[in-house]
C-alpha cells in the first residue's frame, strides 16, 4: 500500500519558527532598522522647559509644606509647649530625683544667685527639700485647678508605698507670649526654700545683692496734692535666691554709699533703703552755683530755670518773687550806676547742728544748705564812664528736696549788698 505524506503539514509547523528566527536575527537598534530601511530615524521626546520648571517648583513647594507642617505639629507634641504635658514631665523629674532637669525646667534656672551646680548640690545635701514626700511615690494623679493669666495651678494627689495619701501643689508660669502652641512654661519655686528680695529705695539708686545688680522693676509715684511736689521712688526685685544671708549695697549720687547685711527669707524679704545725704560736697557746690546763677540772671533780666533745677512747687510765682528780690538788690535806685560781672570767689557752709539728713522711699530728703559767699562785681558810672571792681560777702539758704532721681531747689533766701 502506497502511503502518501503531506509535507505541507511539516512546513506549516516550521513556518512560525522560521519567522521568529528571522525576527531575532534583525538588529535591535530601531534607528539602525530605519536607516537600513531607508527611513528617517525616530527621535526621543523631550519635556518642555516650562514643564521642567513646573516640576521643580512643585518639589520645592512640597518641601516647604512638609517643613511647615513639622513646625506646626512639633509644638503641639512637645512637652515644654503644653502646660499639661510639661507638668507631667516635671513631676516625673522630681519623683526620679533628676535635679538637673528640675533646675532646667524651673523659673530660677537663669538666676545669678542659683547656679545649676549649687542647686544640684543643695538637693543632694537636702534630699527632702524638693521631694514631694519623704517616702516613695507609688501612684499619683495630676489635675489642673485653675488658670490665672500666665499662671497655671495644678494639684498632685499621690499615694506612697506606705499607703499615705497627700496633695502636692505645682504652679507653672508661662514664660513666652504668643500663640498657645508656642508658649513655654517653667515651674515656680517652693516658697520658704527659694525666694526673692523686694527693695524700696529713692529713684535713681543702684542696688546690688552680693555684688549682683538688682534691676528696678517699677517706679511708684504716690498721688500728691495740687501744687505739691511729686515724690517718686523705685521698687527693685531680685532674681530668685536661696534663703540666707546677703549683703545689700546701694549707691546714689545724692547720698553716701550704703551697705547692710540681711537675712533674706520668704518671711523677711522686703527692705527699705534710707541713704544719708552727702551734703559736704554735691549740695554745697549746687548751692554756690544756684546763687551765682540767680544774681547773673537778675543782671541779665533772664534766667534758665532748667539749668537751675527747681522743684515743681517752686515754679511760677514763687520763683519769680525770689528773682525780683535779687533784681532789686543789683539795680541801684540811682539810674546812673550799673552792676555787672558778678562772680562768687569763695563759699563755705554755715549750717549749724549735726542732724543727718536721709532720702528714702518715703522721704524727699528735705535739707537746708546755708552758705556764706564772697563775691566780686563791677560797678560802673554812666555819667563819667568810670568803673571799678568791688567785693563783698553775702549769705544764702537753699532748700533742697530729692525728686525724680535728683536733688532740686525748693526755695531760696539770699542777701547780697551792692
Amino acid at each position: 500500500m502506497d502511503e502518501k505524506f503531506n509535507f505541507e503539514l511539516f512546513e506549516a509547523e516550521k513556518l512560525p519558527q522560521a519567522v521568529s528566527d528571522e525576527n531575532n536575527n534583525e538588529p535591535q537598534n530601531p534607528e539602525y532598522n530605519d536607516i537600513t530601511a531607508g527611513r528617517a530615524p525616530k527621535k526621543k521626546k523631550k519635556l518642555p522647559k516650562k514643564a521642567k520648571a513646573l516640576m521643580i517648583i512643585c518639589a520645592v513647594l512640597a518641601c516647604v509644606i512638609i517643613a511647615g507642617a513639622i513646625t506646626l505639629i512639633y509644638p503641639l507634641l512637645s512637652a515644654k509647649h503644653s502646660p499639661d504635658r510639661f507638668v507631667t514631665s516635671y513631676v516625673s523629674s522630681v519623683i526620679d530625683g533628676d535635679w538637673e532637669k528640675v533646675y532646667k525646667n524651673s523659673s530660677f534656672f537663669d538666676s545669678p544667685f542659683i547656679t545649676r551646680e549649687s542647686f544640684v548640690e543643695y538637693c543632694k545635701t537636702n534630699p527632702d527639700a524638693f521631694a514631694i514626700n519623704k517616702s516613695k511615690i507609688t501612684d499619683y494623679k495630676i489635675e489642673r485647678d485653675r488658670k490665672d493669666g500666665n499662671i497655671n495651678y495644678y494639684s498632685l494627689n499621690y499615694i506612697t508605698e506606705s499607703g499615705e495619701q497627700g496633695v502636692y501643689y505645682i504652679t507653672l508660669q508661662m514664660t513666652k507670649d504668643g500663640f498657645y502652641k508656642y508658649d513655654t512654661y517653667k515651674a515656680m519655686p517652693i516658697e520658704g526654700i527659694i525666694t526673692r528680695a523686694v527693695i524700696y529705695a529713692p529713684q535713681g539708686t543702684e542696688i546690688a545683692l552680693n555684688g549682683n545688680a538688682v534691676k528696678s522693676t517699677s517706679i511708684i509715684t504716690p498721688t500728691a496734692a495740687a501744687g505739691a511736689n511729686e515724690y517718686s521712688y523705685s521698687e527693685y526685685k531680685s532674681d530668685y535666691l536661696f534663703a540666707g544671708s546677703y549683703e545689700i549695697t546701694a549707691t546714689n549720687a545724692a547720698g553716701l554709699d550704703y551697705s547692710q547685711t540681711a537675712d533674706i527669707s520668704s518671711d523677711n524679704n522686703i527692705f527699705y533703703i534710707a541713704l544719708e545725704v552727702d551734703e559736704s560736697a554735691a549740695l554745697y557746690d549746687r548751692a554756690k552755683s544756684a546763687i551765682e546763677t540767680l544774681y547773673r540772671g537778675a543782671l541779665q533780666n533772664s534766667i534758665n530755670t532748667d539749668e537751675l533745677g527747681i522743684s515743681k512747687s517752686f515754679e511760677g510765682d514763687k520763683f519769680l518773687a525770689v528773682l525780683k528780690d535779687a533784681e532789686e538788690e543789683v539795680y541801684y535806685t540811682n539810674e546812673n550806676l550799673s552792676v555787672s560781672d558778678f562772680e562768687i570767689t569763695n563759699a563755705k557752709c554755715e549750717k549749724a547742728g549735726s542732724d543727718k539728713t536721709y532720702i528714702s522711699y518715703n522721704s524727699n530728703g528735705e535739707t537746708d544748705i546755708t552758705i556764706s559767699f564772697d563775691y566780686k562785681y563791677t560797678l560802673s558810672n554812666k555819667v563819667d564812664g568810670t568803673s571799678e571792681e568791688k567785693t563783698n560777702t553775702g549769705f544764702a539758704t537753699i532748700k533742697f528736696i530729692y525728686q525724680n532721681s535728683a536733688y532740686v531747689i525748693d526755695n531760696i533766701a539770699s542777701r547780697a549788698e551792692f
